[in-house]
């Protein structure tokens, strides 16, 4: 039989337990919502767009050369089941029409 692979237990000792998953922020001019993976190919534009800043912040490990759509899908859905989860609360930032 299949192992089943659960989420593991994580404790964020500056976020409560019962408090819920942060849905998003509109404020006037931008948005805040969680990253998901049905906003690849919007994300995907940023990413390369923006790759040479990435690569600083990152210490030059990601987002690696020849980064693809597909990539840019895989990291888009752990990082929604991350929020899901509540481990990190990983978000993006668009203007109000949720097109950039």
């Amino acid at each position: 039989m299949p192992s089943v692979r659960r989420p593991k237990e994580v404790t964020l000792p500056w976020y409560p337990a019962p408090a819920s998953v942060p849905p998003g922020l509109h404020a006037g001019e931008f948005c805040l919502r969680p990253l998901r993976a049905t906003a690849v190919q919007l994300d995907h534009d940023a990413v390369i767009a923006s790759r040479e800043d990435l690569l600083v912040s990152s210490g030059g490990r990601w987002p690696a050369e020849g980064f693809s759509l597909a990539d840019n899908l895989a990291d888009l859905e752990r990082h929604e089941r991350e929020h899901q989860e509540r481990a990190p609360f990983p978000f993006t930032v668009m203007n109000p029409q949720k097109t950039r």
